[in-house]
């Protein structure tokens, strides 16, 4: 009679000589499942690990880079926009119009510029905080030189 938990085709277990297998010797803290396995070693198929958690510096950097973007779209779009609201407007309200963009640009850019310091200054947002801090930077700098040239054109009476 065959015991019943062997396998009927081997004739090693059936005959009661021992497995055939050449036994390696067991590597020191090795993990059970893996024969041979040296210590710290990863386990082969084994789940991924997890991914790391979002850095809070870098969600303020998207925002420093969010704020120097939207003056440079709407900055880009409102010359376009100057020929219709040029006949709808007087000129003093196209002025008035320019001087509120211009304006509304120099507080983004600050912002940006503030936003991507504090962003820089936390793990994770180098990078996008010093993006937006060069987009602030550059916005601000660009207005305030446009501010100062149409004042001294004006002063001059060129405007």
């Amino acid at each position: 009679m065959t015991d019943p938990t062997t396998p009927q085709g081997d004739p090693a277990a059936s005959a009661g000589q021992p497995d055939s297998t050449p036994a390696y010797p067991e590597q020191p803290g090795a993990h059970p499942s893996q024969p041979g396995a040296y210590p710290g070693q990863a386990y082969a198929g084994g789940p991924a690990p997890a991914s790391a958690p979002a850095r809070p510096g870098r969600g303020l950097g998207v925002l420093a880079i969010v704020l120097g973007l939207i003056p440079v779209v709407f900055g880009s779009i409102l010359p376009f926009t100057y020929s219709s609201l040029y006949s709808t407007f007087a000129s003093a309200g196209l002025g008035l119009l320019t001087g509120a963009s211009s304006l509304l640009t120099l507080i983004l850019g600050a912002a940006a510029i503030v936003v991507g310091a504090i962003a820089a200054r936390r793990s994770g947002g180098a990078v996008p905080g010093g993006i937006g801090i060069g987009l602030g930077a550059g916005l601000v700098l660009s207005t305030l030189l446009s501010f100062v040239v149409s004042s001294s054109l004006g002063a001059f009476g060129y405007w």
